[in-house]
């Protein structure tokens, strides 16, 4: 393993023993967290198998590089990257100051579960770092008690949903999903409510809309509309004594027929059979 002088390093907190995990039915487990600033001649060259746990890194400034099977991933200010266990790499400092957080993670099922986000295998830009979260970890990784390691989860996992992006208002496009989100939200139970009054209330072109839906929502808008008013018309069954018939319209479905047939599908029992179950 090659490393050139040890970097400015603001924080690093890791495992009392970094091979022994804790003694709970955990689906990852924690392994070390930390904030460092790099200098330009920094670099290190990690072998195969000398890394065997997760490492997942979130850039705040400064360009830095990491090379994985020969292709060059450049790390901008933003920008994640992650890299799997035992995975043989090199990085290094391209800026005169590169700073970033990172976290790792190891267990039977890390990498699997690193995997299960379906994050591309590349730098990609996620937004501005959580330091809360980070810090956090860090603070945890200190407690070290049975609800601590539990914690660690659920922000190490707050962490990387982050990374996949957040509700964006900033953008156009972000701008788009939000007002698509607000309409079928507020207006569900309009039965003429569809993709193509959606577009002419926004003054967007159909095709462009369900694209930049899709693209960010990972669902098609007709789908997610569809979805919102199977939930709303799930919550009225269960918690009030509107007849089938008045749920069906007040969640957009003119036929109560076809409303009995799309719970059917959804739950696996007719709106009346769902209703005495819960």
């Amino acid at each position: 393993m090659l490393k050139a002088p040890e970097p400015n390093n603001f924080s690093c907190i890791h495992r009392p023993e970094p091979n022994v995990m804790p003694d709970l039915p955990l689906p990852f487990c924690l392994r070390s967290a930390g904030h460092y600033l790099r200098l330009k001649k920094y670099y290190e060259r990690i072998p195969a198998g000398a890394k065997p746990f997760v490492q997942f890194f979130w850039g705040i400034s400064g360009d830095g590089e990491f090379i994985v099977d020969g292709e060059s991933q450049i790390l901008h200010p933003g920008d994640v990257f992650y890299r799997m266990p035992g995975e043989p790499h090199f990085q290094g400092a391209l800026s005169e100051r590169w700073e970033y957080r990172w976290f790792t993670f190891d267990g039977e099922g890390a990498e699997n579960f690193m995997r299960s986000y379906g994050y591309p295998h590349r730098c990609f830009h996620a937004g501005v770092c959580p330091h809360e979260l980070f810090i956090r970890l860090e603070e945890l990784l200190q407690e070290m008690s049975p609800y601590a390691w539990r914690e660690m989860v659920s922000v190490a996992s707050s962490i990387l949903a982050r990374a996949g992006g957040r509700e964006d208002r900033s953008t156009r496009e972000g701008r788009l999903v939000c007002e698509v989100i607000r309409i079928c939200s507020e207006n569900c139970g309009d039965p003429d409510l569809n993709v193509n009054s959606i577009a002419e209330q926004l003054k967007v072109n159909r095709s462009t809309l369900r694209r930049i839906f899709q693209e960010k929502m990972k669902i098609a808008p007709s789908q997610y509309l569809s979805r919102m008013r199977i939930q709303r018309a799930l919550s009225l069954l269960q918690e009030t004594i509107l007849p089938v018939s008045e749920v069906a319209k007040e969640c957009g479905f003119t036929d109560e027929s076809y409303f009995s047939r799309v719970i059917r599908r959804s739950v696996g029992d007719t709106p009346k059979r769902f209703r005495e179950r819960a």
